[in-house]
């Protein structure tokens, strides 16, 4: 039997998977709808808002700015106790505060400042 060359790349062809096939594929097909919701997520902000809120295991305290050396501050809690945290790049801050300042500070379980806001 003889094939003319265009005959038979068109049969090759048609015994090969087409590329928008291979896309339909479980795996394929979930990967893709997870990065678009990924990405839907990152750019309406919902991911952000997420971020602010305060994350688990985190404590919030107010009272009045002692000290500050270096990275390291101290503060006297509403009901008398010092509290030493550390503050670092990624701490979220309204302004700078100076000793003798009323604060609220929301740490992490190791002691880092995540957030502090002046108050009156």
């Amino acid at each position: 039997m003889v094939h003319v060359r265009g005959e038979r790349e068109r049969s090759d062809r048609a015994q090969r998977p087409h590329r928008a096939s291979r896309l339909n594929d479980s795996w394929t097909m979930r990967a893709w709808k997870c990065i678009g919701v990924l990405l839907t997520l990152l750019f309406t902000g919902t991911v952000s808002d997420l971020a602010a809120q305060p994350s688990p295991g985190s404590t919030t305290i107010k009272g009045v700015l002692t000290s500050i050396k270096g990275d390291v501050y101290m503060m006297q809690d509403l009901s008398g106790r010092f509290v030493q945290f550390r503050v670092d790049k990624n701490t979220q801050r309204e302004r700078l505060v100076v000793p003798g300042e009323r604060i609220e500070v929301q740490l992490s379980p190791d002691h880092r400042a995540l957030t502090i806001k002046p108050t009156q």
